[in-house]
């Protein structure tokens, strides 16, 4: 017998996917379009911009779903020697991340920023499998294959079809 709680769960997860998705491709593209039109902006304009966007929109839905108040809660539990400290490394290390993956998609465009990405990601999944031995079904390993032939597609495509195109400019290397 299937939950009804459960069902509804896995919709709204897959219905929150596809808006990540959506959302995703779509700032791809404008960041796409941005680069076509030569704006002179740096690295850190880029990702000022993006920051402050995605700070309004997260504390609007923090208070709207009440995780605002939760992440409150967890500050006053936390024993603050151990939350300031993994606060402020999170912070440190994910700004240096957001400082390489704007100057990326600055010099090289969304595409080549994603062929990355997913390749990064492609790798800590197979290592997390090797190193800490969690067992995977076949239906998983023809996933991460799946994974593998798009990032190799996605390659090739971008250094044999579009040639010279992907090339960088002396002058693009301002930061």
């Amino acid at each position: 017998m299937i939950d009804n709680n459960k069902g509804a769960s896995s919709l709204f997860g897959i219905f929150l996917l596809v808006i990540s998705l959506f959302s995703d491709g779509m700032l791809a593209e404008t960041q796409r379009k941005l680069k076509e039109l030569n704006v002179p902006f740096s690295t850190y304009h880029l990702m000022e911009a993006t920051s402050k966007y995605c700070s309004m929109f997260c504390f609007i839905y923090a208070i709207l779903s009440q995780e605002l108040l939760i992440f409150i809660k967890m500050l006053y539990q936390t024993p603050e020697n151990n939350f300031l400290l993994t606060f402020f490394l999170i912070v440190i290390l994910g700004t240096v991340g957001q400082m390489f993956i704007f100057h990326t998609i600055r010099l090289f465009g969304p595409i080549v920023c994603g062929v990355i990405t997913t390749t990064r990601k492609f790798f800590a999944v197979i290592c997390s499998i090797i190193v800490f031995q969690h067992a995977i079904n076949l239906f998983q390993w023809i996933s991460v294959a799946f994974v593998f032939a798009g990032v190799g597609v996605e390659m090739f495509y971008n250094v044999k079809i579009k040639g010279k195109e992907g090339k960088i400019k002396e002058k693009e290397f301002k930061v």
